[in-house]
């Protein structure tokens, strides 16, 4: 028997890797009974505070701790003494240095708001930043992480407490990652949007933190960006650009698309291949640990 049945999924998710953990969360979560709603995090959004006995939280990692705007929706909370409370967070690394302090800020916000955290772990995804992550190992990546989700759900219904103690040098890292937060900004007011831009409003629309306004049927960009990208990704005609730190936007774009069948079939047999292409040490322990 579930010791849950009521839970409130909460996620921020710039190109979608962490929409996608959230929508399985969900999936598995009815299948068990327990009723779950959803609430995409997003600036200048209320907070709906409803009543429930679960709040799972998800978010990818920005420099070594969460979104801005993850902070700001854990400000809004109301108290909730004793709800159990669990934190996923989702990169492309892995628990490894220096990502092992990303999730502490956000317990101690849930904490401060009288929320029991009794579980917390990483998810991976492709990485969208800098470096893309290469075949097969995107693929495996994608198709592995319902089966992570319904490992943490299962642990989740059946009592099961995991946490997790941060390495003393990673929660230095993730303080003075919140340098990033500042960095995001100045990178988005420096985006444009070239001559092929067909002036559709989608970037505006999608904008996690409210950065993209539309003025003439053109984007306007302010000081709120996070640097989550998802403007750049899912611009229909790739219309727009970084103006400074080039570098960390993939030059192939960043698709999501679910494997098929066919592909499905590769295994962890690859390994000497995955561990070729992957820069990332903590994602062959994710792999293995299936």
């Amino acid at each position: 028997m579930s010791l849950y049945s009521k839970a409130k999924i909460a996620y921020y998710s710039g190109t979608g890797g962490t929409a996608m953990a959230a929508n399985y969360f969900q999936r598995y979560l009815l299948e068990n009974g327990v009723e779950a709603a959803m609430e995409h995090i997003m600036d200048g959004r209320s907070v709906e505070n409803t009543a429930q006995d679960l709040l799972i939280l998800l978010f990818p990692v920005h420099a070594f701790h969460a979104p801005a705007a993850v902070y700001r929706w854990l400000n809004s909370l109301e108290q909730a003494p004793g709800t159990h409370a669990a934190v996923i967070s989702v990169s492309g690394g892995g628990e490894v240095s220096p990502n092992t302090a990303c999730r502490v800020s956000c317990i101690r916000g849930l904490e401060k708001k009288g929320y029991r955290v009794v579980y917390e772990s990483m998810l991976i995804m492709p990485s969208n930043f800098a470096a893309k992550t290469k075949e097969p190992l995107a693929t495996l990546l994608i198709q592995i992480l319902p089966n992570k989700v319904k490992n943490a759900i299962d642990a989740l219904l059946s009592g099961t407490v995991q946490r997790s103690s941060p390495r003393k040098a990673d929660l230095i890292l993730s303080y003075i990652g919140r340098i990033e937060t500042y960095g995001a900004k100045i990178w988005g007011r420096f985006l444009k949007a070239e001559s092929s831009c067909i002036g559709c409003g989608l970037c505006a629309k999608e904008c996690p933190s409210g950065n993209i306004t539309m003025k003439n049927h053109r984007p306007q960009f302010g000081g709120k960006c996070h640097m989550c990208m998802r403007c750049i990704y899912r611009c229909p005609v790739k219309a727009i650009a970084p103006g400074i730190a080039k570098f960390v936007v993939l030059k192939e774009g960043y698709d999501l698309t679910v494997p098929s069948q066919e592909e499905a079939l590769i295994s962890f047999q690859n390994k000497e291949e995955i561990e070729a292409g992957s820069l990332f040490a903590g994602v062959i322990d994710y792999l293995e640990n299936k």
